[in-house]
């Protein structure tokens, strides 16, 4: 585990890997976690993804339901969902695929576009369960 792991960020803040294939939406998401004390940390792909959890435990997941090449729910299968906590982030507004998304071990799920207060609101409730 390197210093921005489950131990928190470089300077004990919470680590949140931001997972998602569009840098505006990672750097969206970075600009409001930072701006109230969160270590950000973020993959472009699911391969990535799977890496960065291996080296940062991080404490949220924020990962999008649309990769390229595969979903939210592929790279969730790949996981120990058992120890993570997952917020899934997605375009589809669909019960079904949330229904999907919880069923695979996303313990919250959030539509875009959102505000930053929604965005805030769950990671704050996943960080405290």
């Amino acid at each position: 585990m390197t210093a921005a792991g489950a131990s928190g960020g470089l300077d004990g803040q919470p680590c949140v890997l931001v997972v998602d294939d569009d840098p505006v939406l990672r750097q969206f998401v970075r600009a409001v976690l930072e701006g109230v004390g969160y270590h950000i940390e973020e993959a472009a792909s699911g391969d990535e993804a799977v890496v960065r959890i291996a080296e940062l435990t991080p404490h949220v997941v924020v990962l999008d339901m649309m990769l390229p090449g595969e979903t939210g729910v592929d790279v969730m299968a790949r996981l120990d969902t058992s120890i993570l906590k997952i917020l899934m982030l997605t375009g589809v507004d669909d019960p079904d695929v949330e229904m999907s998304a919880v069923a695979a071990g996303a313990l919250a799920y959030l539509t875009k576009p959102f505000s930053p207060r929604e965005l805030l609101d769950r990671i704050e409730s996943l960080i405290a369960s």
